[in-house]
């Protein structure tokens, strides 16, 4: 069972991660309220949380190494769009091109961070 676990921990997460993701966007919400970040600036919290629902898709590109860098950033967004296509379909919730527009954000986002880390571990070796 260690073996199994070692081996697969990184695909048992994944996989934990996209079932949060799913339920998270499937799930009724209500009382959308505007956060206002530092600059003052009104955000709604939908979409920091669609933001930050999408930040660590780019923590798991290193896992799954036989695929290229920019397919898996494009199955993220696409998994963004999917999502927002089947809330369009749920009574209770509501189709939102501003929330694909998040979910590319925090994907971007967490590639950023990312490609950051690499950077730093990679000047620290030499």
């Amino acid at each position: 069972m260690k073996t199994f676990l070692k081996k697969n921990i990184y695909i048992i997460l994944f996989v934990i991660y996209i079932a949060s993701i799913i339920t998270l966007l499937v799930i009724p919400v209500s009382n959308l309220t505007k956060i206002k970040i530092a600059s003052r600036l009104p955000i709604r919290a939908d979409y920091l949380m669609h933001g930050l629902m999408f930040f660590p898709w780019a923590f798991f590109m290193f896992s799954f190494k036989r695929i290229k860098g920019w397919i898996w950033m494009s199955l993220g967004i696409l998994l963004g769009t999917f999502m927002e296509l089947v809330q369009y379909f749920l009574n209770y919730r509501s189709f939102s091109y501003q929330d694909i527009i998040a979910d590319g954000i925090g994907l971007l986002s967490g590639l950023i961070i990312v490609l950051l880390i690499r950077i730093i571990i990679q000047k620290t070796k030499k």
